[in-house]
């Protein structure tokens, strides 16, 4: 491990410059001291040195270059055997059995305890995305009671409320704006992809369920808006949908959407490009596409 002064001596890179790196693209070292310097890895200096070719050699801004070095160890990561750690999978089995049996403070002190060992993204993606659907299916399939899966998925809602405003977000991604539409007032879903976006950086505005189409328009222009994440489960109020996506539209051509959910299967009226999927990987894949049809500035 290397602190920041022989690092910048090792790729010829002013120190104050990976300070802002690290502040404006979240270029972190792998460590720090328990006095809070920084250390880096040999991975984390093969990184910074891949950065500096492309700025000094291919002709790309420091914020293209971070979104190709992110897409590049997204790919890395892809190709090796991808296994959950047993960590994760054993908070899981505590959470859920805490839930199902109506254990609030259990679940608390579980997830707070969770916290204190590992990233949030971690346990994001390792632990509150597979035990929602865990409790979707258990509950479709007769294992637990609607009381059961009514509290646990309150319980699951309020901690990720509560994780929404602690990742970082870098201007030089799009911006988002998440709801359900007019009727629906199933939010799961959307929140869980408004937390995968906010782990990669992205600024979402998060309305939740239920909102009407009224108003959209001045946050989308004030907030410079390029997406518009969109949930629905119940088919029945599709057509609130389709009419607020028509609508906003016409208003904005530049406007682009993410949908999800049941409710927009087999609907021919959309662009499939727009479809997100329901599960993680199918959401990779589609900030992937996103990232390269998008113009990064």
């Amino acid at each position: 491990m290397y602190n920041i002064k022989v690092v910048s001596k090792m790729i010829d890179v002013p120190a104050v410059t990976l300070r802002a790196w690290e502040r404006r693209y979240d270029l972190k070292p792998s460590a720090r001291t328990q006095g809070g310097h920084r250390l880096y890895s040999e991975q984390d200096i093969e990184a910074l040195k891949w950065i500096k070719h492309q700025l000094e050699h291919e002709g790309l801004t420091i914020s293209q270059a971070v979104v190709q070095l992110k897409q590049k160890q997204a790919k890395t990561s892809k190709s090796l055997p991808h296994q959950v750690p047993h960590q994760f999978t054993d908070i899981e089995d505590a959470l859920y059995q805490h839930l199902i049996s109506f254990e609030g403070e259990k679940a608390t002190e579980t997830v707070e305890s969770s916290f204190s060992l590992y990233r949030y993204d971690q346990i994001f993606m390792h632990v509150l995305v597979p035990l929602m659907h865990r409790i979707g299916h258990d509950w479709a399939a007769g294992r637990i009671t609607v009381a059961q899966e009514h509290y646990a998925t309150q319980f699951l809602i309020q901690r990720c409320y509560m994780m929404l405003h602690v990742f970082p977000t870098y201007p030089f991604l799009p911006s988002f704006l998440a709801l359900c539409p007019q009727g629906e007032h199933h939010q799961v879903g959307l929140l869980l992809f408004t937390l995968f976006l906010r782990q990669k950086g992205v600024k979402v505005i998060y309305l939740g369920p239920n909102m009407p189409c009224e108003g959209l328009d001045e946050i989308i222009v004030k907030h410079h808006i390029q997406f518009v994440a969109m949930s629905l489960t119940i088919s029945e109020y599709l057509p609130e949908a389709l009419t607020t996506i028509e609508t906003l539209q016409n208003q904005f051509k530049h406007l682009s959407f993410a949908l999800g959910g049941h409710g927009f299967k087999h609907v021919d009226k959309i662009d499939q490009k727009w479809l997100v999927g329901e599960q993680t990987e199918e959401w990779e894949k589609w900030f992937e596409s996103v990232l390269k049809r998008v113009e990064i500035k």
